[in-house]
Formats: structure tokens, C-alpha cells, sequence
């Protein structure tokens, strides 16, 4: 075992052998990031919060996306994703094994439609993403089943809320934090 100091944090970070051993069977060098930091490096490419203006490029109408409009892969509506004017299996290839498999899985990932907005079945809450059953809401994210609510992130079954996170079954709540039953 050994330590080495992570290059973005300067945060000293341990390599056992077993690691060092994982790392020279899959022929890759040795981190230069502490755990932390490759983890937050894996979650990056994720928006999970911020939406943006842009073109479905299946039809060309406007819509709102957590994709940019300078994304390399094409983006569809949520309603031209979940048809069927296209066909996923269209993308399909072959693998080629004397190629890195990262490189060809990028290249699939960027060729291959994504959709929008991830939601189901909300009525009056275009404004939201990774949420579903919400009815007359904005702006809320990984929140089901609220009404009359903004600003919302990580709440469920909650009424007439602005503002809050983590909320479960509250209603008329403003600035709440990790709630449950309130009033």
C-alpha cells in the first residue's frame, strides 16, 4: 500500500495492492485523483437541475431540455422519444474488438437520441425535470405527485410548498428542509 496526493485537492489518498493490481490487469495507470474527486468527476456529466431553451431535433419545435443546445448528441422532445417515428435499434453496431471499448461507447452515446426531460405524467409543471405526477408546479426537481408547488427539490405528496427540500407530505410550507407532516 501507498499514498499518493490527489492533484485537484492536494487531499492524500491511499492505493492498496489489490488496487494496484486491478489497475495493471485492466492496463490502466495509476490515479492521480483522490476517490472524492474521481467520484464527482463521474457525476459531472449529469444536469440534473438546470434546464435550457433549445430545438428538438426531430421536429424542430421549441422545448425544454436539460441538454444544450451545443450537446453533440441529437435531442428529442418527450413525446417524439417515447414514439415510434424512430427506432433505437436503428443505432445499434457492431463491436469492434481491436478498438477501446470507451471510444466506441462514446461514439454510440453521441449518435443515439436523448430525451429531454426526464418526467411522467405531470399536468401544468413543464418546467420540471426527473419528476412525476406534479400538477400546476415549477421548477421542481426529483419531486412526484405535489400540487400548487415551486421550487421544490427531492418532495413528495406535498401542497400549496415554495421553496423546500427533502419535504414529504407538507402543505403550505416555505423555506422547509428535511420535513415530513408539516403544516
Amino acid at each position: 500500500m501507498h499514498q499518493k496526493t490527489c492533484a485537484v485537492s492536494g487531499k492524500i489518498f491511499e492505493i492498496t495492492d489489490e488496487d494496484l493490481q486491478f489497475y495493471q490487469m485492466m492496463d490502466v495507470p495509476e490515479p492521480t485523483l483522490c476517490p472524492e474527486e474521481r467520484s464527482r468527476r463521474r457525476l459531472a456529466w449529469r444536469n440534473c437541475r438546470k434546464l435550457y431553451s433549445r430545438t428538438c431535433d426531430a421536429t424542430g419545435k421549441r422545448i425544454l431540455s436539460i441538454h444544450h443546445k451545443d450537446v453533440p448528441f441529437p435531442v428529442y422532445d418527450y413525446y417524439e422519444w417515447w414514439g415510434d417515428e424512430w427506432n433505437p435499434l436503428d443505432y445499434g453496431r457492431e463491436f469492434d474488438f481491436d478498438r477501446p471499448f470507451f471510444d466506441q461507447w462514446s461514439e454510440l452515446h453521441d449518435s443515439v437520441p436523448h430525451i429531454s426531460l426526464q418526467n411522467s405524467d405531470n399536468e401544468n409543471a413543464d418546467y420540471t425535470s426527473y419528476a412525476g405526477w406534479n400538477k400546476n408546479c415549477y421548477w421542481i426537481f426529483f419531486s412526484d405527485h405535489n400540487e400548487d408547488c415551486c421550487y421544490l427539490e427531492d418532495s413528495f405528496n406535498c401542497k400549496d410548498c415554495f421553496d423546500c427540500s427533502y419535504c414529504h407530505r407538507c402543505t403550505l410550507c416555505y423555506e422547509n428542509f428535511f420535513c415530513t407532516n408539516c403544516y
